[in-house]
């Protein structure tokens, strides 16, 4: 079976599942902005060491007089993979946070970071939720296989036969692979969860525990199963949703526990 790997907090990979729902005018938070700073400037934010730039430049200038606290990288310094982070120019994007009392309103601190001659981007920064529409419960196990009318549509719920994504079929070719990595954008998963627990990718070098520290140098700490960016933290935190979505790609087919994955195996040792 395919091994899953949690990494992000956005759902974006839904098969068979209900959409999000998406709000039509996100809050952006108080006291900071994000910042696309040209690379001469990045350089000199790199020595700072993610205290507010002291140089005497348009850039700290403006700084000091909007009340800023720090600045520091939104991406951090991701060690071994440093080099692919800034070839992709994510190291030239900076947070800048503001003390309580900010002179100006957010639209005019955006406006006045914007016509600097070093600043390619200046943007709010949103609050992030995951609005799940609900859902009704229903029993999850292989037994009840014939409820996921996602994967064989016969008309159950009062859907539409046939409107599926003809799984058996799908089955009768692959089951999955242990060397295919699935990367869930969701909400947090369960390692420990009984139809998971054997389909989750395992990151070898961080597999001793968790140590509070970087052990294979990738810029994350304790990343043993991927890593939570909601939180900002090895350690998973369980979500409703992403416990879903992780299980619809992968939970471990054909054993009688929890529901059936689109890659999960055949339920006798192959995953």
């Amino acid at each position: 079976m395919e091994k899953l790997y949690y990494h992000f907090a956005i759902a974006t990979l839904l098969l068979g599942a209900t959409f999000p729902s998406v709000a039509q005018q996100p809050e952006a938070l108080p006291g900071r902005i994000h910042v696309k700073v040209s690379s001469e400037l990045a350089s000199q934010l790199d020595d700072t060491g993610d205290r507010p730039p002291q140089t005497d430049d348009t850039f700290n200038t403006l700084s000091q007089q909007l009340n800023v606290r720090q600045v520091s990288r939104v991406f951090p310094t991701a060690g071994k993979y440093e080099h692919a982070h800034r070839s992709y120019g994510l190291h030239l994007w900076y947070e800048v946070t503001f003390f309580d009392s900010i002179p100006v309103a957010l639209t005019e601190v955006l406006n006045r970071y914007r016509q600097l001659e070093d600043i390619r981007v200046a943007e709010p920064v949103y609050r992030m939720s995951l609005n799940v529409m609900p859902q009704p419960a229903v029993a999850v196990s292989d037994p009840d296989f014939g409820d996921q009318w996602h994967y064989e549509n016969t008309g159950q719920s009062n859907g539409t036969p046939g409107a599926d994504i003809r799984l058996r079929r799908a089955w009768e070719i692959e089951m999955g692979r242990e060397d295919v990595i699935v990367a869930i954008l969701d909400g947090g998963l369960d390692p420990t969860h009984d139809d998971l627990a054997a389909a989750m990718w395992v990151n070898s070098l961080e597999a001793n525990g968790e140590s509070g520290r970087d052990d294979d140098g990738n810029g994350y700490v304790d990343d043993i199963y991927g890593y939570g960016f909601g939180d900002n933290r090895g350690r998973i935190t369980p979500q409703r949703h992403g416990i879903h979505v992780g299980g619809t790609v992968g939970a471990v087919s054909h054993n009688g526990t929890g529901v059936a994955g689109v890659a999960g195996g055949s339920g006798v040792g192959d995953g």
